[in-house]
C-alpha cells in the first residue's frame, strides 16, 4: 500500500475532501501525485487506496532515501505494470515545521496537532507501513503466497507458506472471533521447513471481508468457510490430508470440523482447547478470584464480585463491557499467560508491527471492526459442550494446554481428553511454562510437539 502523508493525516480526522484537486501543503510537505481521488468521495485519500489495493494484489513498495532538505521518500504503484492499472505515484520531502495549509477544492483543516507532534507521528507512521505482501520463500519447490480465496462467498485473507510443496499441510485455525493471525506469522516461520503452513484471517477478521461479521453470523458458517478452503487446498496442492490446529475460539471450529471429516485430516491439534462454554466463564472467573485471593488484592476481589459469567443479559446476549473487564483481570491475574510480567495482550502490539501482510493502519481497522465479532456468535458459544456432542473422534487427538490456560480452562481439556473415544489415538501435552499460546511462550517446545504429532500420524 503506497503511503501518502496527507492521508495519514487524513485518517486522524485533521482532513476532509469531496474533490477531486487534492492538495498542496507548503512550508510543510510538497507532494505530487499523478491519480486522483474520485470525485465526491469524501474519504482519507489512504482509505481510497486502501480500497483499492483490496482489489488489486499488486502492491507497492517504498523507497526511503536522504533528500538535501530532509527526510525524502519515493514510493510507486507495481499494479501499474499489470493490465488494467493505474500507475500513481507520490514525491514528497518534510521541509519545516510550520503548517501553511493552501486548500485546493473543497479541503479543509478541521484540526491539527502540534507541529512538532505531527510531525514525528508522520516518521512512525511511515516506518510502520508495510508493503501486504510476504517475504518469498527461495526454491523451486517453495510456495509463499498471500492472497484471497473466497469462502463462503466471502473473501477471506489467506498465507500459504512453505519451503517445500511435497511436505504435509498443516492449516492453523485462529482464535478470536474477528482477531487476524496473519500479522503474528512470522513468529512460526520456523514451522515452514517440516509443513506448509496456512493462515486465513476469517471472516470479518483483519483484512478479510465482509468488513463487519453479519448479525446473523454462526458458528456453522465458520466451520463450513474452514471445511470448504480444506478442499480447495487439497486439491491445490493434490493432496488426500492435512493436519488442522485450532486455537482458542478456532479450537470449537477445528474440533467440530475433525468431527466431521476426519477422514481429510492426518489429525487434530486443538491448542487452547474449548470444550465447555458456560463452564469455561466459570472457571476462568473462579481462576481470578483464587488468585487474587492469594495475592491479598482486594480492589480485583471488588471488582470481581460485580461480574457475574457467562456475562449474558435476560435475552441471552453479550453484556460487553463485563467480558471485556472479566478478561482484562484474568490477563493481570496470570490466566492467560505463564508469565504475566513478561507477556500480556498490550505487551503483543509492538510484535504487530513486524508483520509485512499488515500494516498499521490495517491493524487500528481490524481492532474496530473485531469488537463486534464475538458479541455475535457469543450466546452461540456458551452453548459449546463437546463432552456431549463430540464424545467420540475417528481421528488422532492431540491436546495442547498451557499448564496456567483458564482463557480456555486446561482442567476442561483435561476431562475432555479423558472422556473423548479416540480409537486413533490421543495424547494431551502440557506447557509447563505457558498460558493460553504456548506457540508464544514456548517455540521451541511447541514446535517439537508439533513435529512429534508428525511423526507418529505421517509417513513421508
Amino acid at each position: 500500500m503506497v503511503l501518502d502523508p496527507l492521508a495519514a493525516i487524513g485518517a486522524l480526522g485533521c482532513w476532509d475532501h469531496s474533490t477531486e484537486q487534492g492538495y498542496l501543503c507548503r512550508n510543510y510537505c510538497t507532494c505530487h501525485w499523478t491519480r486522483r481521488v474520485r470525485p465526491g468521495r469524501r474519504r482519507v485519500m489512504f482509505l481510497a487506496y486502501h480500497e483499492r489495493q483490496r482489489r488489486d494484489p499488486h502492491l507497492s513498495e517504498i523507497v526511503s532515501e536522504s533528500g538535501s532538505e530532509g527526510r525524502h521518500w519515493r514510493a510507486f504503484d507495481e499494479a501499474a505494470e499489470q493490465p488494467g492499472g493505474d500507475k500513481f505515484s507520490y514525491h514528497f520531502t518534510i521541509r519545516s515545521l510550520q503548517m501553511n495549509i493552501i486548500k485546493r477544492g473543497t479541503a479543509r483543516l478541521a484540526g491539527a496537532l502540534p507541529a512538532v507532534a505531527l510531525c514525528l507521528l508522520l516518521l512512525f507512521m511511515a516506518s510502520c507501513a508495510s508493503t501486504h505482501v510476504t517475504a518469498r520463500i527461495p526454491g523451486e519447490k517453495a510456495v509463499s503466497s498471500l492472497e484471497y480465496i473466497e469462502l463462503g462467498g466471502a473473501r477471506q485473507l489467506t498465507l500459504i507458506r512453505g519451503e517445500d510443496v511435497s511436505k504435509p499441510i498443516l492449516l492453523f485455525i485462529h482464535g478470536g472471533p474477528g482477531v487476524p493471525f496473519i500479522p503474528f506469522e512470522w513468529m512460526l516461520r520456523g514451522l515452514e521447513k517440516d509443513f506448509i503452513v496456512v493462515f486465513y484471517d476469517q471472516r470479518g477478521a483483519g483484512r478479510s471481508f465482509p468488513k463487519q461479521v453479519e448479525e446473523d453470523a454462526t458458528i456453522r458458517q465458520y466451520v463450513d468457510d474452514a471445511e470448504q478452503l480444506i478442499d480447495i487446498l487439497l486439491a491445490r496442492f493434490g493432496k488426500e490430508k492435512l493436519y488442522v490446529l485450532g486455537h482458542s475460539w478456532g479450537s470449537i471450529l477445528g474440533l467440530t470440523v475433525a468431527s466431521e471429516i476426519p477422514d481429510k485430516l492426518y489429525a487434530y491439534i486443538g491448542m487452547g482447547q474449548m470444550v465447555d462454554g458456560l463452564r469455561n466463564e466459570a472457571d476462568a472467573h473462579d481462576f481470578s478470584v483464587r488468585r487474587a485471593t492469594e495475592r491479598g488484592d482486594a480492589k480485583a476481589l471488588a471488582a470481581l464480585a460485580k461480574l457475574v459469567p457467562p456475562y449474558l443479559d435476560k435475552d441471552g446476549n453479550q453484556v460487553e463491557s463485563q467480558l471485556k473487564e472479566a478478561r482484562l483481570w484474568l490477563d493481570r491475574m496470570g490466566g492467560v499467560y505463564w508469565d504475566s510480567k513478561k507477556w500480556s495482550n498490550g505487551k503483543l502490539i509492538p510484535l504487530l508491527l513486524k508483520s509485512s501482510e499488515y500494516n498499521l493502519f490495517d491493524l487500528l481497522d481490524a481492532e474496530k471492526r473485531g469488537r463486534g465479532a464475538a458479541r455475535v456468535v457469543w450466546k452461540e458459544q456458551m452453548a459449546v459442550n463437546f463432552v456431549k456432542t463430540v464424545p467420540k473422534l475417528d481421528v488422532p487427538i492431540y491436546l495442547f494446554m498451557g499448564k496456567t490456560d483458564y482463557n480456555t480452562s486446561v482442567d476442561l481439556a483435561r476431562e475432555y481428553y479423558e472422556k473423548v473415544e479416540a480409537p486413533k489415538g490421543k495424547k494431551f501435552i502440557t506447557f509447563e511454562r505457558s498460558g493460553h499460546s504456548p506457540f508464544l511462550e514456548e517455540y521451541d517446545a511447541f514446535a517439537s510437539a508439533l513435529l512429534e504429532v508428525k511423526a507418529e500420524t505421517y509417513a513421508e
